[in-house]
């Protein structure tokens, strides 16, 4: 790692005259590291992403859920998560039920007009893991919020006879992303509308 910073410095050194701080990930093409990498550079480029995690910080609380994670559903690519530590293993298990999502929709869940899967509000998923430990049971929820977007939250199976406060709970936090994602619509819009303005001025 230490030798491909040094050699990336050592190749812009002269080709820039930026100022900054590189970051690097190291990443493989044979396991998920890749995708988790990738999701910490989007996060980085989306400025919704802090009140959407502190969103889920209080969705995560009233429900008791241990982990959730907002995926792009195509790219499998989590563009916002939690305040608690990121476990990769966490990651994968979400990960692979994204692709176990996409595979059997895409053999039942096609259009009528066949022109492509469907992929909708009423998407979700439920998958239970058990574990040696009893007490350490998971259930993978999965639950489509917005379009190609989904919350996969590992919940314990303790906890999962609430399953009706987590859907409640899951429903205003589904409003609350819409009102963030329209909310930046309108400030897109805006800014846009004023910068044609001052180029119709000129």
């Amino acid at each position: 790692m230490n030798l491909i910073k040094q050699t990336m410095d050592q190749h812009l050194e002269g080709h820039t005259n930026l100022e900054g701080q590189l970051s690097y990930h190291l990443t493989s093409i044979y396991d998920h590291t890749i995708y988790e990498h990738l999701s910490r550079v989007v996060q980085r480029l989306l400025p919704q992403v802090q009140f959407i995690s502190m969103m889920m910080d209080t969705l995560i609380a009233r429900s008791n859920i241990q982990k959730a994670f907002l995926f792009d559903v195509m790219s499998k690519i989590y563009i916002a998560t939690d305040s608690s530590p990121v476990s990769m293993m966490h990651y994968e298990i979400c990960s692979e039920l994204i692709d176990v999502l996409i595979d059997v929709t895409c053999i039942y869940g096609n259009e009528e007009d066949g022109t492509g899967s469907k992929f909708d509000k009423k998407s979700s998923s439920f998958i239970r893991l058990r574990h040696t430990n009893p007490e350490e049971n998971i259930v993978l929820y999965l639950r489509e919020v917005d379009k190609q977007l989904a919350l996969v939250c590992l919940i314990n199976e303790s906890e999962i006879y609430k399953h009706h406060l987590i859907n409640y709970n899951l429903d205003r936090f589904k409003e609350g992303l819409k009102r963030i994602f329209e909310h930046s619509r309108a400030i897109q819009q805006q800014h846009q509308q004023v910068t044609q303005e001052k180029k119709t001025q000129q």
